[in-house]
């Protein structure tokens, strides 16, 4: 398609699976206050530099973004279910800190208590990640299909590596971890 600028109507309250994907010529959204839900593949493959999350919005599937050209991902600060560091969406519910969503140009903040899981699907362009001793655990599947990923790095204070963390990351060719071997092997 060609849009290049998207102004929504002011009710609507959810983005479906695909409402923008291959929108590589789009530049301009305005997501409404009354949105709560942005679905499966909404900016799939989109042209869109920033996006503004509403502070009404408190489900963001995880493919959402997933291929995408945004640079920039900022959430409402009134949004009491998640909030913005780093390009990263940060979860203020139940899984209070764990990174919901991330973004190829992320950096993983000092405020992030674990990376959720497929957190980083899909992040093309994602070619190395530092993650950092405030993460406690790295869950199922967090960066599955970062097939440009080749370099991690993971520090003391890593107290779980669950099982398929880096499915289909079929570049990654280093893994490096700055404790020692019993360190490493206290990981679950």
């Amino acid at each position: 398609p060609n849009l290049t600028n998207v102004e929504l109507p002011a009710n609507l309250a959810q983005l479906y699976r695909g409402n923008f994907e291959n929108c590589t010529k789009l530049k301009s959204i305005t997501l409404p206050e009354a949105l709560t839900h942005i679905g499966d593949d909404a900016f799939v493959n989109c042209g869109i530099a920033e996006l503004y999350i509403p502070k009404n919005v408190f489900g963001i599937a995880y493919n959402a973004f997933h291929d995408s050209n945004i640079q920039k991902l900022t959430v409402d600060p009134a949004n009491p279910y998640m909030w913005s560091d780093g390009n990263c969406i940060m979860d203020n519910r139940s899984n209070k800190g764990d990174v919901m969503v991330a973004l190829k140009t992320a950096v993983i903040p000092a405020s992030a208590k674990n990376i959720g899981g497929s957190a980083f699907y899909d992040c093309n362009g994602l070619t190395s990640i530092d993650i950092p001793a405030n993460i406690n655990a790295v869950k199922s599947y967090a960066f599955l299909y970062c097939r440009d990923l080749t370099e991690v790095s993971l520090h003391v204070g890593l107290a779980e590596l669950q099982s398929g963390a880096f499915t289909q990351c079929t570049n990654l060719k280093d893994i490096r971890f700055d404790g020692t071997t019993a360190q490493w092997n206290a990981i679950v």
